[in-house]
This record gives C-alpha cells, structure tokens and sequence, in this order.
C-alpha cells in the first residue's frame, strides 16, 4: 500500500475496506517514527495476535486519538474517487494507470448496485468505467492514437466529475 498518500486518503482506504492488517501495523510504526503519538499505535506494534480484530478496533482508536474523523463506507468511497480524479484532472498522472488504483482503491464497492443504465452511475463514474474498458476494443494498427484519445478524454470526464460532484 502507499505509505505515502495522504492521512485522510489512507484513513479512507481502510473504510473502504482497502488495507491489511500488515498496512495499519505499518501505519502505526511510520506515525510513532515521525513523532506522533497514542496509545493505540503503541498498542498496535504490542499486539501479539497481528490480526484484523485485534488491530483494526486499536487502528481506529488512533484515527480518533490523532484527531481524524473515520469516514462511513460511501464517504470514503466518494472521498477516494475524488482524490484519483483529482488527480488525473491537474495532469500529475497517467489517466489509465490512475483509474486502475481507483478501481482496486473502491474495488469493495459495488458499481452494479443501483444501476440505473450503465456500471457506476450510482456514483458518476460510468463514462469513466466506460473508457477505461474501451481501451480492450482498440484496433492494433491505431492503437497509439486511441490511447491518447482515451487518455483526454479521461481527462475531460474527470474535470466534468469534479465540477457536478
């Protein structure tokens, strides 16, 4: 998992059901090593039984002790789409790779519940879903040129996310 992205994105991933057990130890050993402290991040390194139900009610007592609100599932689901489309829109990654890590960031998320035409419309990510597959049904003799079309577009649709969302 990346260690490096920020507190409430991480937080988010562990309420969309998207850490380990081995994450949240690792959360807690980089936290205790930049200075922060709570008991319940020394808990977590104490714990001899490193398992989900033991660490987890410990992780989220940290959460609140460092002063951070744990989000429901659909808030961090939508905290989580924001972050990567954020992403995308400012230009600071590959649109494809990065909606690949939001796929695998929300993958607990079921984009069929709710549908009402088209996978993740529930959440607004349908064109978004959308292009990141119509990259399958690329023609090999053009398909530089689609990827690059794909890409923009992908872009686009993100800024179009950020501004309705």
């Amino acid at each position: 998992m990346d260690m490096s992205s920020p507190e409430p994105i991480f937080i988010a991933r562990y309420a969309a059901g998207g850490l380990s057990t081995e994450d949240l130890v690792e959360y807690a050993d980089r936290k205790l090593m930049e200075g922060a402290y709570s008991d319940y991040l020394v808990a977590i390194l104490d714990e001899t039984a490193k398992n989900w139900d033991a660490i987890s009610p410990l992780f989220e007592l940290a959460v609140r002790d460092l002063g951070y609100a744990m989000p429901s599932f659909e808030k961090a689901i939508l905290q989580l789409v924001r972050h990567h489309l954020e992403l995308i829109a400012a230009g600071e990654v590959d649109p494809l790779f990065e909606l690949s890590v939001l796929w695998r960031d929300i993958k607990r998320f079921d984009l069929h519940k709710d549908v009402k035409h088209y996978v993740g419309d529930s959440i607004g990510v349908e064109t978004l879903y959308g292009l990141y597959f119509a990259v399958d049904d690329l023609d090999d003799s053009k398909r530089d040129a689609g990827m690059q079309k794909i890409k923009s577009e992908i872009v686009a649709e993100s800024e179009r996310w950020l501004e309705n969302h």
